[in-house]
């Protein structure tokens, strides 16, 4: 039994003198064996190496600083260095600092805009002015944005953001007013306009008070007459006091005659006291003058007579060389209404945006009125009584409300 221990002891004894004989002990203490030495392709640097040969020497460089494959690039820093096996460095580069102590991330701080370390480190923008967000700006405290609804109205910025943009007078925005059409309380909550109440017999029928207030007036609006959403019927009927009721010419007009079509009508001032520039006051609640393209497609059978003594009248055009004329019947060709006279702005008259003196000189005209057309006014020429169609309700731009050119090429 002796026997045996004492050979199996010497074999443990020969198994670690011959392991000890394979490693080496580097000077940064990094045991290598020296069956890894070489690969299984032979060589020193190649595969098979552990990885080893990529990381040789102290690991003291910038490159492998304190363990294998470890960069010291400290952020916004000059002058890395890792002499101890630790990242270092010598400056922060200009505008930054280094506020968390911690020397191997460099210098994580923007001093010109850093809010908690504004300037220098541990200088928090804790503002002191109202309703605003801290701000750092070329290292000094300051506010930047409003909070919430609050506005900066007055300049100055000792008081910070001190204005409610939820007022009448500051409606969602400094000096912005909340003052809409035909309102008797105007409001603004939460920043938008709105009202308490429509003034005498307005209604807001859109519910669109921030733009048009109360738009209509049930009193005589044809889509909403009486109240929002009643429609008088169109081309037949007008909005008169609030009822719908057959269109008729507006007093001091008079009803002179009627189209085939009831989409026409002669009005006319029997005391002859109405201007031209005027006649369309005379047409029924909700028509207009009519445009040539109008009368052409309506007037087929009408038998109105028209001469130089009896003259009607429509649109009123712009004239190229300045001033303004009437789309005229009677004194340029035709005997009737049903025929299609030329286009022409024969009589003078005056708008608002082609004024001329000659628009209260003829007032023993009649007005030729015209029921709006259903598809005037959707954005889109699909009638053969359009020559524009802009969808809006401005009188005053290039396109007519009767969706006609306001400057007609033939008018001069």
């Amino acid at each position: 039994m002796k026997t045996r221990l004492a050979v199996a002891a010497l074999g443990v004894l020969w198994i670690g003198a011959c392991s000890l004989a394979n490693k080496t002990v580097d000077p940064m203490n990094r045991s290598t064996s020296s069956s890894d030495s070489s690969s299984s392709s032979g060589g020193s640097g190649g595969a098979g190496t552990g990885g080893m040969a990529a990381c040789p020497g102290p690991l003291t460089t910038l490159t492998d600083c304190g363990s294998c494959g470890n960069a010291c690039k400290p952020a916004h820093a000059d002058g890395a260095t890792c002499a101890t096996g630790k990242c270092d460095y010598k400056s922060c580069a200009m505008g930054f600092q280094d506020c968390d102590g911690k020397r191997d991330n460099g210098c994580e701080s923007d001093g010109t805009t850093d809010v908690q370390n504004c300037g220098k480190c541990m200088n928090a923008c804790s503002t002191t002015v109202k309703n605003a967000e801290a701000n750092c700006k070329d290292g000094k405290c300051g506010y930047g944005k409003c909070t919430g609804l609050f506005g900066d109205c007055d300049n100055d910025p000792s008081n910070g953001c001190e204005q409610s943009l939820e007022t009448v007078d500051n409606c969602n925005g400094c000096k912005t007013a909340c003052a809409p059409k035909n309102t008797m309380t105007p409001t603004c909550t939460g920043g938008m306009c709105g009202h308490m109440d429509c003034a005498g017999t307005f209604q807001d029928c859109d519910m669109d008070a921030a733009i048009n207030g109360c738009e209509s007036d049930k009193m005589t609006d044809n889509n909403n007459c009486g109240m929002c959403g009643k429609m008088c019927l169109p081309m037949k009927e007008s909005c008169a006091g609030g009822k719908c009721v057959a269109a008729v010419c507006t007093p001091p007009g008079v009803e002179k005659s009627v189209s085939p079509g009831g989409t026409e009508k002669v009005c006319d001032d029997p005391n002859d006291t109405t201007c031209e520039q005027d006649q369309a006051k005379l047409c029924p609640n909700g028509w207009h003058l009519c445009s040539i393209a109008e009368h052409f497609a309506r007037n087929n059978g009408w038998t109105y007579p028209i001469n130089g003594a009896q003259v009607v009248v429509g649109t009123i055009y712009c004239r190229a060389g300045g001033g303004a004329g009437h789309y005229t019947l009677g004194p340029y060709g035709g005997t009737t209404l049903g025929d299609d006279v030329p286009f022409n702005c024969g009589f003078g008259s005056s708008r608002p945006e082609c004024t001329a003196p000659y628009g209260c000189n003829e007032k023993f005209v009649q007005a030729l009125c015209c029921a709006p057309s259903p598809l005037c006014g959707n954005a889109k020429i699909d009638s053969v009584e359009e020559e524009c169609d802009d969808g809006n309700t401005n009188e005053a731009d290039a396109c007519l409300n009767n969706c006609s050119l306001r400057q007609h090429p033939n008018c001069n």
